[in-house]
């Protein structure tokens, strides 16, 4: 019964998605030319379905136009200079009603690399106690208003540094940021993750 009602409302939610930009478009056509003005009807349909094609190409397209400077500023944010040129080997991010989860690798410079792991170290040496983040991401009192905390550790092949942030509004996810630099390769992963 429970598999029955779930699987009627994600086909009514699909028979929305598709049904509402479609019923848009008749309106825009419809009610101008029946006032009278069958070329506004033609113009406002054709740039209604070029704007509805152009969201879509965007969205499915979204990892793909994925730019250097935003993953510069992405890793930036979280204290990690990237001066040298680098390149993004790998791009992914996904959606869903509540979630949203973005990963990227980049390829960076020897001194970018130097400089990053040395940021990290220098983080987990001012704070060497150990927390732990699932306590934090998982505790729903924690979700909205609680503390902001940056932890900073190393494990056998990485250097890690992760970033928790309330949203400081009821019903707002927070923000999770993972980046962690490979010890022996030049490599910075970047995770975020808002649930």
């Amino acid at each position: 019964m429970e598999s029955f009602l779930f699987y009627t409302v994600v086909l009514l939610v699909i028979v929305i998605i598709i049904a509402l930009p479609f019923g848009i478009g008749w309106l825009l056509f419809f009610i101008p030319k029946k006032l009278g003005y069958p070329k506004l009807a033609k113009y406002l349909l054709l740039t209604y379905c070029l704007a509805v094609i152009t969201v879509a190409l965007l969205l499915i397209f979204e990892d793909q136009l994925f730019t250097r400077n935003e993953a510069k500023e992405l890793v930036e944010t979280h204290t990690i200079k990237l001066q040298d040129k680098f390149e993004i080997i790998n791009n992914s991010s996904s959606f869903s009603p509540g979630n949203y989860h973005h990963i990227f690798t980049l390829k960076i410079s020897a001194r970018d690399d130097y400089r990053a792991k040395q940021i990290i170290k220098n983080a987990a040496k001012l704070n060497p106690k150990k927390i732990s983040m699932d306590s934090l991401v998982l505790s729903p009192e924690n979700h909205y208003f609680g503390p902001k905390v940056e932890h900073a550790y190393e494990t056998e092949d990485v250097f890690i540094s992760e970033h928790f942030h309330p949203s400081g509004q009821q019903r707002y996810a927070p923000l999770y940021t993972t980046i962690a630099v490979r010890k022996t390769e030049n490599t910075l992963i970047f995770e975020d993750i808002d649930k």
